[in-house]
């Protein structure tokens, strides 16, 4: 178990000895799917079930459990080798500077609680891959139907530029594009917001 103050948001896991995945867990997916789901930093599948219960510390125990810990299964992830080496990542909801939450395709602006400077969207119910989509004032918020600039994080491709990628900003938050990837009718997905 990892130690924390309280329980996440948002946790990347990743061993530094081995060449593996960015397992991640975001506190919008155990709402809907089991505490045993993961979306890879590095891949655009959308949740991934079939290595174990990765963010669970016994089989019918899940994360989190509201007890400052991050629960990781390392079994599940790699194997029980003792000699492995893990670099772990966790974010909390901080008022006025991060937000982390789920919406559904189609449904408008966003709240966060603030004018975020930096977002990540995920896809996460459908069966076909969607990148992860990284907006930023550096890369310049569009209009929520323009060509919004975006990286993601899961390919090594540049910059891209898409319509209906946009992702508009208001006082207290964004609106998505309406695009399958970041805000399509029907579809579900989580975010990350930093001010």
């Amino acid at each position: 178990n990892l130690h924390a103050t309280e329980d996440p948001d948002w946790v990347i896991i990743r061993a530094t000895n081995r060449t593996y995945n960015w397992d991640t867990w975001h506190s919008g997916i155990t709402t809907t799917w089991a505490s045993n789901m993961t979306v890879r930093l590095n891949d655009g599948s959308t949740l991934v079930s079939g290595r174990g219960p990765i963010f669970r510390d016994s089989a019918s125990d899940g994360f989190p459990k509201a007890d400052g810990k991050i629960h990781i299964n390392r079994a599940h992830i790699y194997s029980t080798d003792a000699t492995d080496e893990f670099i772990c990542y966790a974010f909390k909801a901080v008022a006025g500077v991060s937000a982390f939450g789920t919406y559904n395709g189609g449904a408008g602006a966003i709240s966060c609680g603030f004018q975020p400077r930096w977002v990540m969207i995920k896809k996460i119910n459908a069966s076909a891959t969607a990148s992860w989509n990284v907006t930023d004032v550096f890369r310049g918020f569009t209009a929520a139907s323009g060509s919004g600039n975006y990286l993601s994080p899961d390919h090594a491709g540049a910059e891209d530029a898409n319509a209906n990628y946009g992702v508009e900003l208001t006082s207290t938050g964004f609106t998505p594009g309406t695009s399958d990837t970041i805000g399509g009718s029907g579809h579900t997905y989580i975010y990350c917001a930093f001010a």
